[in-house]
């Protein structure tokens, strides 16, 4: 987004009566607008003027001041945002160049190291460990919605980087409620070669399994409550047993 501020030349529109603003401050803004990369905002000198003289009021208030409503500063304030300045550009169709400044709330400060850097916003942000901690989470919400616990076990000599393994006692191998698996047969093939589509795909795949897991456990615990639900419908007029029998049947199949 490019901000600029200015008092442009307003005409209503013969056919829609729509008013038309015109000027350089209007062809300005629009330059401004065109520079700006994906997650910044961009705005000009006389933007960050007025910045400085109602939020931070570092400055002298401008001519536009007395216009700026009371409620917009205070939420503008709260987000305690960052001017960050950028350079002077070479506004097309303008003579005089601009001097910008990028605008960033306290929350999303983390971006400028990324547009100095000169890193995609859109590029996945996750190592390849990270991605195989979040599949180890996976596993264990699965497991706890079958009421199991899973444990990573190695077979053999492999090994798995980055991850933290379990030791298998022989009581955990014939015990039920121990769901045990290889990391290298559980986990995707993922190396440093990983497309970020690969990575992508990889972590849609684990959110829809976690959702799916949360549910799970959701519905298991309302299975639980089923008695009390049942107990509680039956205080009320117009239930009839057999509906009942239904509802606690749903509830004890989930």
């Amino acid at each position: 987004m490019g901000i600029h501020c200015g008092t442009p030349v307003c005409e209503s529109d013969l056919i829609t009566g729509r008013m038309d603003y015109f000027e350089p401050i209007v062809i300005r803004a629009a330059r401004i607008s065109g520079n700006v990369a994906g997650g910044q905002i961009m705005c000009s000198a006389t933007v960050v003027r007025e910045i400085n003289a109602k939020i931070f009021e570092t400055g002298p208030d401008t001519e536009y001041s007395e216009f700026q409503p009371t409620q917009a500063i205070e939420v503008i304030r709260q987000m305690q945002i960052a001017v960050v300045p950028a350079d002077e550009i070479k506004l097309k169709g303008l003579e005089i160049p601009e001097v910008v400044s990028l605008v960033y709330p306290a929350a999303l400060l983390g971006r400028q190291d990324l547009d100095a850097s000169g890193s995609s916003l859109a590029r996945v942000q996750l190592s390849i460990g990270q991605v195989r901690e979040l599949t180890v989470l996976c596993l264990r919400f699965e497991a706890l919605a079958s009421s199991r616990v899973f444990r990573l076990r190695l077979e053999g000599s492999d090994c798995v980087a980055d991850l933290s393994l379990e030791t298998l006692s022989d009581e955990d191998v014939v015990e039920p409620s121990i769901m045990y698996g290889d990391p290298s047969v559980l986990f995707p093939p993922m190396n440093d070669k990983t497309s970020d589509l690969e990575i992508m795909m990889q972590l849609d795949s684990l959110s829809l399994r976690l959702e799916n897991a949360a549910k799970s456990l959701t519905l298991r615990s309302l299975a639980d409550q089923s008695s009390a639900i049942t107990t509680a419908l039956e205080d009320k007029e117009g239930n009839d047993e057999q509906t009942l029998r239904v509802l606690a049947s749903l509830l004890s199949s989930r």
